[in-house]
């Protein structure tokens, strides 16, 4: 299973989930391991506070 998600407001806007995403396919592939499921955490930013992650 490949766990996919957004760290920074940075990556939203050019390495993010589509690029990791990527990346993570290649990996386990390269390594002879099967891709059982993707989960994909598009929410907020782990590098958020929680007061900056309510909704306005």
């Amino acid at each position: 299973m490949a766990y996919l998600r957004v760290s920074t407001e940075e990556q939203k806007k050019g390495y993010g989930i589509t690029y990791s995403g990527k990346r993570v396919v290649k990996h386990i592939t390269t390594k002879g391991w099967a891709l059982v499921d993707v989960f994909a955490d598009e929410g907020f930013s782990g590098s958020l506070d929680h007061a900056q992650t309510s909704s306005a």
